[in-house]
């Protein structure tokens, strides 16, 4: 199983990536450099300055696509972004493709 993760925002984002990274090697994941190489792809979100909103929105745009091609794969959206009303239409769109 390969895992990719993608880190957006502040340190604590960083130390939440870090703490996940290790449960998920733990339970037998390894992690490659590109989501396109990836069983699972966790994004770890910050919602607290613009620009990491949009850098995220432009990649969830790319895992969709991804995920047409790929059935195998399954992303996890995380952090305080995901948590804003606003993400739903993103996320509902995510699951269902």
């Amino acid at each position: 199983m390969r895992a990719h993760i993608v880190t957006f925002g502040c340190q604590m984002n960083e130390y939440d990536t870090h703490a996940i990274q290790s449960e998920l090697a733990g339970i037998g994941y390894s992690f490659v450099d590109s989501f396109r190489e990836a069983d699972l792809v966790l994004v770890n979100t910050c919602a607290v300055r613009g620009k990491p909103v949009e850098k995220v929105q432009s990649l969830l745009g790319e895992l969709r696509k991804e995920k047409s091609n790929a059935n195998h794969l399954t992303i996890g959206l995380i952090g305080c972004w995901r948590s804003f009303r606003r993400v739903s239409a993103w996320a509902e769109g995510l699951a269902s493709t």
